[in-house]
């Protein structure tokens, strides 16, 4: 399939060829990001990571009672976005689903 688009001719198809190397570079460079960099690098160049972060910033924050915590790790296995959660205070990243709270063994994290 992607001998046959590379294949294309004609104005039109020279126009879906740009569509296609764009979705080829971007592609190439969320791998190379995600394997140099962090494994959820893309979220930073994302356009709903980004819309996500300015529209959350400082609300819903994540807070962790460190007294209760026990570094058991459930509330990091479970974290969609892989995040540490039981050291983090203002994270960008989290997308504040909740899981962690749900999966603390001991009440120590809310938001």
């Amino acid at each position: 399939m992607v001998f046959r688009i590379v294949q294309t001719q004609g104005v039109v198809d020279k126009a879906g060829m740009v569509f296609v190397t764009i979705c080829l570079l971007t592609t190439s460079v969320a791998i190379l990001f995600g394997v140099v960099i962090a494994p959820r690098a893309w979220c930073s160049f994302c356009p709903m990571g980004t819309l996500q972060r300015v529209a959350g910033r400082g609300r819903y924050m994540l807070k962790v009672d460190k007294e209760k915590c026990i570094d058991c790790g459930k509330c990091q296995k479970i974290c969609p976005m892989q995040l540490p959660v039981n050291e983090i205070l203002d994270k960008p990243d989290c997308i504040k689903c909740a899981r962690c709270v749900e999966a603390c063994p001991k009440d120590a994290l809310s938001f």
